[in-house]
């Protein structure tokens, strides 16, 4: 998404999407009942349409939701709100939102609604910044960064012109990543964690080893 040419109104139009969306979702929940799935397996829809709800309304609650839909998922990708690391890099939650009335899905209410609610909030950062003229992102497309590195706190740090920290946190994030990807229990020290990875010793269960 190109934002060089973004302004105020712009924003200003995504903001009411999000807002609208959010409230056409939350209406329309209440005629689902969530089915919860914390283990993220897919096996089943995290909502099915309630037993007390006529057919009519639900119909017309999901337009409306829809309606607000692509905008609102819009701004998701702006602002690069996705969901990590539970997901790919990426994942809209907000484009995939019709998703959790079937099975595989991998989303259930409460992701969309936390990445609606993290979308404003990142909006209004994005909003000071376009109405103080100052350039939106230090690059014209956040989409040039990799998602895991723009995914991480570095958007935010973006955002509030705290570009010294924007190393640090993308360095950070990517050193979580191996760590997860690596199988490691928890968050490791950066000497820890590499020196573990690295060693000639064999590996064994929560220490693997890296090999050329």
């Amino acid at each position: 998404m190109d934002t060089s040419a973004m302004g105020a109104k712009d924003v200003e139009r995504m903001r009411e999407a999000v807002q609208r969306f959010i409230r056409a979702f939350d209406t329309w929940l209440t005629t689902q009942r969530v089915q919860s799935d914390p283990r993220r397996s897919g096996r089943r829809p995290t909502v099915v349409t309630n037993e007390v709800s006529p057919a009519e309304e639900v119909v017309r609650l999901a337009e409306d939701v829809r309606r607000w839909a692509a905008e609102a998922a819009d701004a998701v990708a702006l602002v690069g709100e996705y969901m990590t690391p539970q997901h790919d890099p990426g994942f809209n939650a907000v484009r995939e939102w019709e998703s959790m009335h079937q099975r595989g899905t991998l989303i259930e209410p409460m992701d969309v609604e936390a990445v609606l609610h993290g979308t404003d909030e990142r909006l209004k950062l994005v909003d000071a910044r376009v109405r103080s003229g100052r350039m939106l992102f230090p690059v014209e497309d956040p989409s040039v960064l990799h998602p895991l590195v723009w995914n991480s706190r570095v958007a935010a740090r973006w955002l509030l012109s705290e570009y010294q920290r924007v190393p640090e946190e993308a360095a950070g994030e990517l050193h979580y990543q191996w760590a997860r990807r690596f199988g490691f229990p928890k968050y490791p020290d950066g000497e820890g964690f590499w020196g573990s990875l690295l060693s000639d010793a064999p590996s064994h269960a929560g220490q693997p080893r890296l090999r050329v």
